[in-house]
């Protein structure tokens, strides 16, 4: 899995009425806005450009999808902080926790038949369950590329330069990449 998640967490002030907070938003989330969704647009453009530019194609899931299909596909750390709820039919759906998750779902129910391997890149968010601390996300902006269906240290290779331009991209220039 190769991440670029960025979040940035603004002070709110919430307003009452009839002694109900309202207007508030939970810690672990952010309101985007003014510069700052400015900024966070043109990066989004700027690594699917990149991505692009190596072959990839879009992919955006659903933010929604079966909790099962989820957890099945989860590592045992990712199980325990999926939020998960009931839908009117008594289903249990849950939020996306990452992206990888929902681009092998794809690939093995709907593309088992295309030919491989298949390339996609995304920028969506994620949610991921975390205790109310200071700092600590619950919403986090995830980009990144699969390559499926290739196992070749070429391919290796390919995704290790895609994520050093990533990071170069968000204009992280102080860090390595362990194999």
């Amino acid at each position: 899995m190769d991440d670029l998640q960025y979040a940035i967490s603004l002070p709110t002030s919430p307003s009452h009425v009839d002694g109900q907070v309202v207007g508030h938003i939970p810690r672990g989330v952010a309101d985007y806005f003014w510069e700052d969704a400015a900024e966070r647009r043109q990066l989004e453009v700027q690594l699917l450009q990149a991505f692009r530019l190596w072959g990839y194609t879009d992919l955006i899931p659903p933010t929604i999808e079966y909790a099962d299909t989820l957890k099945a596909r989860a590592n045992a750390d990712l199980q325990t902080k999926i939020y998960s709820f009931l839908d009117h039919d008594g289903k249990t759906l849950a939020l996306r926790p990452d992206m990888t998750i929902s681009a092998a779902r794809l690939v093995g129910t709907r593309l088992h038949d295309a030919p491989m391997p298949q390339r996609f890149c995304y920028v969506g968010a994620v949610f991921r369950h975390a205790e109310p601390q200071a700092g600590q996300q619950r919403e986090y902006w995830q980009a990144g590329v699969e390559l499926i269906g290739a196992n070749s240290p070429e391919a290796d290779a390919e995704v290790l330069a895609l994520t050093a331009k990533a990071f170069q991209t968000g204009g992280v220039s102080n860090f390595y990449l362990v194999v």
